[in-house]
């Protein structure tokens, strides 16, 4: 499996893993903004529509209009989450580690480091979230920094 351009013929993969998916979701703050306006946005169209006031009928369109929006904006910064997890990888290869990280549909950000400028590698989970989803940090230290 050839991950970059460069990639020798020799050079072989030996781990190829993506970031957890549910801490991607779960950490945009875009996905839950929307999802939040949405859920909100239909407790007011089911709790006011039996009144006859103007201003709830007001409300009343303003809230089916967040709906519509929110769920659509919803559906978008989903999407293109769900791009940017599926093309950021990191792959292990018996001469060095890359880094692929897709940060929006045209930008992309790739950094490599040779597993012979390794001096360290320390990894921690932090609460209960990294501890329920299998997920953490991983810092690895180089004879140039980190």
């Amino acid at each position: 499996m050839k991950i970059l351009d460069d990639q020798n013929s020799t050079e072989q993969i030996k781990l190829l893993k993506r970031r957890n998916l549910v801490s991607i979701l779960l950490l945009n703050k875009k996905i839950l903004l929307f999802l939040a306006v949405s859920l909100f946005s239909t407790y007011l169209i089911f709790s006011l529509d039996s009144r006859t006031e103007w201003w709830a009928k007001l409300l009343l369109t303003v809230s089916s209009g967040l709906v519509i929006i929110s769920i659509v904006a919803l559906f978008y910064f989903l999407l293109i989450s769900l791009f940017c997890w599926y093309y950021s990888v990191i792959a292990v290869t018996d001469e060095r580690i890359i880094t692929l990280t897709q940060s929006g549909i045209l930008s992309k950000h790739v950094a490599e480091l040779g597993l012979d400028s390794i001096q360290n590698i320390n990894y921690s989970q932090k609460g209960l979230l990294q501890t329920i989803f299998n997920y953490g940090r991983i810092d690895i230290n180089t004879t140039s920094g980190n």
